[in-house]
Formats: C-alpha cells, structure tokens, sequence
C-alpha cells in the first residue's frame, strides 16, 4: 500500500467512521495537524492480506479480527496515540 514510506507516524489520531473499503470494517484514521505524517496519506486500522499474511501494509494498523475492528468501531474510543 504505502511501501518505502516512513512508517514511525507517532501522534494522534482522530478515528472517523468505519467503511468497507478496501476491507469489512476499515477505520480512518485522521492526524492531528502537528503530526509529521512524512508524506504519508491514507492512514487505516484495517484488515491483513488473507493470500499473503503481513502483507497487508506498510504501516496502517493491521488487525486480522473483523470482530476486533468492529469492537474499536462500536467502543466509542474517537482518538488514539501512535507511540513507537
């Protein structure tokens, strides 16, 4: 997805609503304006490539249990912190 990309995007991040795409409960994630993205966009918690397991990204959080992402979804959690 994002290969040859900075991946320690530390910061906050707002969760929007989840959508279906590229997978079942895919969730945005929106930086803080004082987040050093590294030129990086389209940062996700989102499911893991079923062909190819760990391939899924290059940086999005991955979490392979739909039921987990949807757990998130429903939580009521709107942020998160990035720490490496």
């Amino acid at each position: 997805m994002h290969r040859g990309h900075r991946t320690d995007t530390e910061g906050w991040y707002t969760l929007e609503g989840a959508v279906d795409h590229p997978a079942p409960v895919t969730i945005p994630l929106r930086p803080d304006a004082g987040n050093d993205m590294c030129g990086r966009t389209g940062f996700l918690i989102h499911a893991d490539n079923v062909a190819f397991p760990g391939w899924a990204s290059d940086g999005c959080i991955v979490i392979g249990d739909r039921a987990k992402r949807a757990a998130i979804r429903d939580s009521g959690i709107t942020r998160l912190e990035v720490v490496r």
